[in-house]
């Protein structure tokens, strides 16, 4: 039976997860310093515009700072040798989907099962 993923590939991940929380470490304070700027603009098509810009900005924030607390998760389920296993289903995540998301939490199917479901109540 082959092992579902090496001490190299679990270093590679820990190091792509290191790099992003980094990277969306550098860039909150950006975002924080851009939101504390408060410009009045007489005009009420140029305030329409800053508010969407604002609106724009808090949005990205919000994101960021979930994929912060993602990227933790992460790290831990790394450290307690649980990192890459479905938290619904208890199976393999896969490779690949952690090659493009390093923070899924969830198989393909379990991810598609609660996006079905949530469609399923928002109709």
């Amino acid at each position: 039976m082959q092992e579902y993923m090496t001490q190299e590939q679990t270093i590679k991940f820990k190091e792509m997860l290191l790099d992003l929380q980094q990277q969306l470490r550098e860039e909150l304070p950006q975002l924080t310093a851009q939101l504390a700027t408060n410009e009045n603009a007489p005009d009420p098509t140029d305030r329409a515009s800053m508010e969407e810009e604002r609106i724009k900005l808090l949005t990205t924030r919000e994101r960021s700072i979930a994929k912060l607390c993602d990227i933790n998760i992460a790290l831990e389920k790394l450290e307690a040798g649980e990192y890459g296993y479905c938290e619904d289903t208890g199976d393999e995540i896969g490779l690949q989907r952690l090659m493009a998301n390093p923070m899924a939490r969830l198989c393909v199917e379990a991810q598609e099962r609660r996006e079905n479901m949530g469609r399923q109540y928002a109709s």
